[in-house]
């Protein structure tokens, strides 16, 4: 079994190649960065400075041992999941809060540093905080500011539910207040059909997990310990057979995000029982 094969079908959990900082500034000078988890590496928050970290996630192990280091004046992590449901626009008060406080030089007690604004994969919620916050303090149209974005973090791109909620942003005139109000009365409707895509996205995620589970094992035992070939091929195909037959379940409201997590699953089940030359 070769490690760098089964390296690099773990690269593709992420497409960002070793040695690679998984963030990118929003435009230059701006100090604000977005990116990945991947992103929370202490040498690369010191040459840039980025004094304060903002985690738009739950439940993710940001630190190594738990503890944030001590160069890291600021850091914030908010309870929001990366479904179309979720209500992104309450905790946007105390987001643009810190971002302040993170850019503001008193808090560092010379020139002002910067932010790193990250989720797990950099792509949807860190996204949403980012354009939401160029929206209400720089004036920028959603475009413009998920343009702005996109400009070093091309990866990104807010869910749906996220990108209707930036939409109600803006025709708010980020009036905060009045955008709450308008989501929570519009997705009230759209309950049922919230709950349907929330079950599929989390069913997904669950089976890629252990798929990633997986072959992070396989590289640990690489170096320890000859792996069990036979049992994790078992695994693999029963694995396949189950990601197969949700792939194939049709619902009348398909979350199109989980059906491609799914698919990703797939094509990683065969890189690794390809590398594991079982196939």
């Amino acid at each position: 079994m070769a490690g760098n094969a089964l390296q690099t079908v773990m690269l593709k959990r992420t497409g960002v190649p070793d040695g690679v900082w998984d963030a990118g500034e929003v435009f230059p000078e701006s100090n604000i960065y977005v990116g990945s988890l991947g992103a929370v590496v202490l040498p690369e928050l010191q040459k840039r400075d980025l004094r304060g970290v903002l985690t738009v996630a739950s439940c993710l192990d940001v630190w190594d041992g738990g503890e944030k280091p001590e160069d890291v004046k600021n850091w914030l992590q908010v309870d929001v999941a990366d479904h179309p449901g979720e209500n992104l626009l309450k905790v946007m008060p105390k987001c643009f809060e810190f971002i302040d406080r993170a850019l503001s030089s008193e808090e560092t007690a010379g020139p002002s540093s910067g932010i790193l604004i990250h989720c797990a994969s950099g792509v949807s919620r860190s996204v949403s905080i980012c354009c939401a916050y160029l929206m209400t303090k720089k004036g920028m149209r959603y475009d413009e500011a998920l343009a702005a974005v996109q400009e070093n973090r091309p990866r990104g791109r807010p869910n749906p539910g996220f990108a209707r909620q930036l939409e109600i942003l803006q025709a708010c005139a980020c009036n905060l207040e009045c955008a709450i109000e308008s989501w929570e009365k519009e997705s009230a409707k759209l309950g049922p059909i919230m709950d349907r895509i929330r079950d599929q996205r989390d069913e997904a995620t669950t089976l890629k997990a252990r798929v990633d589970n997986i072959a992070e094992a396989l590289i640990q035992r690489e170096n320890s310990e000859a792996p069990k070939i036979l049992q994790i091929q078992r695994e693999l195909l029963d694995l396949r057979t189950e990601v197969a037959k949700s792939l194939d379940q049709k619902s009348t409201f398909e979350d199109r995000p989980a059906k491609s997590i799914k698919k990703a699953a797939v094509q990683q089940i065969e890189e690794i029982l390809a590398t594991l030359n079982l196939t």
